[in-house]
């Protein structure tokens, strides 16, 4: 097997990415059927360059050493390739590898890569953009804006500027196309589009999420008062948000999203300015990801 691993030195924090690099390679001197090289990604774009090039050598995996951005940043770049995605989780959040259930122990990461299994997997697309996992519209996206400006990392720092966002997003009003059939006018917190089951953290939105059954599950949680929200956060950590009656569920394979004015977006946690009107579809078994064996 022949393995790149594309390391992003300040994801979840800013980190030694030649340490990180030396601790993978002599993690495989024992394992002679595995090549592994490392590269480090030193600015935004660089390690999407380094998975295509992956791609054009036919190596067998890149694996993104880092949080849900670097996985989307590499994994965007192999889409519809025989080159699979893997991954050594390393942000703040790691939502896509909590959903691969791909264990979050650094060796134990490697470990998986040692015989992989591979699974492929739908991906979505919002407008150009691709997501590996979870897009959204309201209250997330501007949480996402605000906290990458943010000097520091980890979940405290993000419940912080949750609760302050909390009590600043201006509620706007959109009107989803779901399949282009069903019509939604509502001016909720937040819409999300899943593939996968989870934000981060363990803050699972869409229980229901199957990376393969070729639907997102369009969550949406409406307008809530503060009290409210404290209220109801609990059901998603104990994994039952569906249980919750501001929460909303729908199944489909593509819908539009038309709010007023341009705004925030997020794809796998990164805020992006986007236009009014939000084309979403699903690309169906597209990727492959190497997953723990049974």
């Amino acid at each position: 097997m022949h393995y790149l691993f594309v390391i992003n030195p300040i994801a979840g924090g800013k980190k030694d990415g030649r340490a990180i690099g030396n601790r993978i390679l002599n993690f495989f001197s024992d394992h002679s059927e595995i090549t592994a090289e490392i590269k480090i990604s030193e600015e935004p774009g660089q390690g999407g360059w380094f998975a295509r090039e992956a791609v054009k050598k036919k190596y067998d995996a890149v694996i993104a050493v880092g949080g849900d951005g670097t996985v989307n940043e590499i994994g965007g770049s192999l889409l519809n390739s025989d080159t699979a995605l893997g991954i050594i989780p390393d942000g703040s959040g790691n939502g896509f590898a909590r959903s691969m259930d791909i264990p979050l122990k650094f060796k134990k990461a490697l470990h998986v890569l040692i015989r992989p299994k591979f699974k492929t997997i739908d991906t979505g697309q919002l407008n150009k953009l691709h997501f590996m996992g979870i897009a959204g519209v309201g209250y997330d996206a501007q949480l996402s804006s605000r906290f990458e400006k943010s000097k520091t990392r980890g979940p405290i720092p993000y419940f912080y500027y949750g609760f302050l966002e909390l009590f600043r997003y201006p509620f706007d009003e959109l009107q989803i196309i779901i399949d282009d059939q069903q019509k939604l006018k509502i001016d909720p917190l937040l819409v999300t589009i899943a593939n996968t089951q989870q934000y981060g953290n363990g803050a699972v939105i869409a229980p229901m999420a199957d990376v393969q059954d070729g639907l997102f599950d369009l969550c949406i949680i409406d307008r809530l008062s503060f009290s409210a929200a404290v209220k109801n956060v609990r059901f998603l950590f104990n994994k039952h948000i569906e249980r919750s009656n501001i929460y909303h569920h729908h199944q489909c394979d593509h819908l539009t999203i038309h709010r007023k004015k341009p705004g925030w977006v997020h794809v796998d946690g990164d805020p992006v300015w986007e236009d009014n009107e939000l084309n979403v579809q699903i690309n169906k078994q597209s990727l492959n990801v190497i997953v723990p064996a049974p």
